[in-house]
């Protein structure tokens, strides 16, 4: 299908006006491309010669053969979504309206989330635990030499294998189990974990709905996937809480856990907010009273918002920084190296007088009024503002000059935040 144009390019130009509009948008394309849009990404019926021309060389025979086609009649149907997703293309399960309990979700919001806050090191051996349609396990494959992932649903784990096979990914080793289940004995360079974290009274969809109450599922993965880390190891896992608190409960989860830890708090919801999001789709009687069965349940359980976000992780025979950002906005494009700088500038005690320092690859310098004004093209959303003295030692920390010790606080705060990078010894 890549032979006839199919893209994220063309996805997002068919969806530029919504799902509403897709079809008349889809109708602009050559009749290949349309055919293949109309089938996998907006869920519609051809006519089986022009799901031939959608196909290419596996022809209608072999789409049918591999599943994701199936015949009735002179049309042809679409068995599953098929979207491009940057480099990827990702089957899942078709939307629906009552979705059963082993439906597959597309790629979605969180999983860019996650995607985006994985420290993308070399490593031997990662981890995905509860994969879905295994869009981490892909990512993962291409700086792991070998990837294991683990899902509870066996549904999931055939598009797994579904998918690494349409993207020539042959490092992914799929597993029955429970992201609950330990995995004694082994150890992994780098963890993600994109659990059912919803927060809510229902038990109905495996990719949703944990068997655990109330965030006890993030609690339980902040506290065991250190344990499946090496040393030196990173994970990402995503997470939910009850945010009726100061301190947000992944910073005492994370106590004791042999890991740094930085929690990374992308919003915080009305548990209102949180149940129209989750029934939105559903017809309106029926999402009315999802709505009032969820709102029910949170006031029996004293429940007023709900914080979600990220925890990462990184193994280490130290003792251990743990820290918290507030990051409304999400991440800019792929955080993991601002990650990595922020978790080694936390290693210990930072030498800063006598040293020299470099800009990091990511650090955009822009004249401010009085000063300069420093951001990340890639990370985690810091802004600082410098005034005219400040930016000038700023400056000269960062153009490889030996540090003095009055500018050692100021530079230390740039090191701390992923602005600033020693020089190798």
């Amino acid at each position: 299908m890549r032979g006839v144009g199919f893209d994220a390019v063309a996805l997002d130009h068919a969806l530029s006006t919504g799902e509403d509009g897709a079809d008349a948008r889809v109708s602009e394309f050559p009749a290949p491309l349309a055919a293949a849009l109309r089938l996998f990404a907006l869920g519609v019926s051809v006519d089986e010669a022009a799901a031939a021309t959608a196909v290419g060389a596996l022809g209608v025979d072999g789409a049918v053969a591999l599943g994701v086609v199936r015949r009735e009649g002179r049309l042809v149907h679409p068995t599953l979504r098929l979207v491009p997703h940057d480099v990827l293309l990702l089957a899942s399960d078709l939307p629906s309206d009552a979705p059963a309990a082993d439906h597959v979700a597309a790629a979605h919001a969180p999983s860019l989330a996650l995607a985006q806050l994985t420290v993308r090191r070399r490593v031997e051996r990662a981890l995905d635990l509860g994969t879905g349609n295994g869009v981490q396990a892909l990512m993962l494959a291409t700086h792991a030499t070998h990837v294991v992932a683990t899902d509870v649903n066996e549904r999931a784990l055939r598009f797994t294998e579904l998918n690494a096979a349409l993207n020539g990914r042959k490092n992914i080793e799929t597993r029955p189990a429970s992201f609950l289940d330990p995995l004694p004995g082994e150890l992994f360079g780098v963890v993600v974990c994109n659990p059912p974290y919803v927060i809510s009274p229902d038990s109905r969809l495996l990719y949703r709905d944990g068997a655990l109450r109330g965030d006890a599922i993030g609690e339980h993965l902040v506290r065991s996937v250190p344990a499946l880390l090496e040393v030196g190891g990173y994970a990402t896992l995503l997470v939910s809480w009850v945010a009726d608190v100061e301190q947000p409960p992944p910073l005492t989860w994370a106590e004791g856990s042999g890991c740094d830890a930085l929690v990374i708090q992308l919003r915080v919801e009305s548990v209102r907010e949180t149940a129209e999001y989750w029934h939105g789709d559903l017809p309106p009687g029926q999402a009315r009273a999802g709505i009032a069965s969820w709102l029910a349940y949170y006031a029996r359980e004293s429940i007023e918002h709900i914080g979600y976000g990220a925890v990462v992780l990184r193994r280490r025979e130290a003792r251990p920084w743990i820290e918290s950002v507030d990051v409304p906005g999400g991440p800019t494009g792929h955080a993991g190296d601002h990650l990595e700088r922020l978790f080694h500038a936390h290693e210990g005690p930072l030498l800063i007088v006598g040293r020299s320092f470099q800009w990091s690859n990511d650090t955009v310098r822009n004249p401010a009024t009085g000063g300069m004004e420093l951001r990340l093209r890639r990370g985690l959303p810091f802004r600082v503002a410098l005034d005219a003295t400040a930016a000038e030692a700023a400056t000269a920390a960062g153009n490889g000059r030996v540090v003095p010790p009055a500018a050692a606080p100021l530079v230390q705060q740039l090191v701390e935040l992923g602005f600033l990078v020693p020089f190798p010894d």
